[in-house]
């Protein structure tokens, strides 16, 4: 039973509402973000298989570890869209049902501990997909990193020895 004896209590839940709402429209950026990256990870995968394919015995071992790294970003953001499910109250057929009969104040100050069990259970949510996320990110750019090393290496090694060449003389 919620205590119901603040002088507050519009206050407290009009604040505890807005934070909560702030806190939905951050998790749905951040899923936003999350989708960007596996649509781009699913690109260059397939631009990859697309251009090597039936020559993956001939590429070389940075461009199998970029493909690695990429599906296993997809992945990573995969898990952070399916397992990190986060609570948003209230549930309108709960609340209709369990708060018909009792007072305004009453069920004000039961949304109000909703609120907050629901803010507090969804922060752990979030740091924990915010921490898959960004090393999802960085796996992408190892990769990105590794693909660039891969493209550039003999344009590479042709400067080094122009270099070498012209300091030698």
């Amino acid at each position: 039973m919620p205590r119901v004896y603040s002088e507050n209590l519009e206050l407290i839940y009009q604040e505890v509402r807005e934070k909560l709402r702030i806190q939905i429209e951050s998790i749905d950026s951040t899923g936003t973000k999350i989708n960007f990256l596996l649509g781009f990870n699913s690109i260059i995968i397939a631009a990859l298989f697309q251009t090597f394919s039936g020559k993956l015995n001939e590429i070389g071992h940075l461009l199998k570890i970029s493909i690695f790294l990429f599906i296993f970003s997809s992945f990573l953001n995969l898990i952070c869209l399916v397992i990190f499910k986060y609570r948003r109250d209230p549930d309108p057929d709960m609340l209709y049902s369990k708060y018909q009969y009792k007072t305004q104040r009453y069920t004000k100050a039961a949304l109000i501990q909703s609120f907050i069990d629901s803010y507090s259970q969804n922060t752990q949510k979030i740091a924990g997909q915010n921490n898959v996320f960004n090393l999802s990110l960085v796996l992408t750019f190892i990769a990105l990193l590794f693909i660039f090393t891969f493209v550039v290496k003999n344009d590479l090694i042709y400067i080094g020895n122009l270099l070498l060449h012209l300091c030698l003389k």
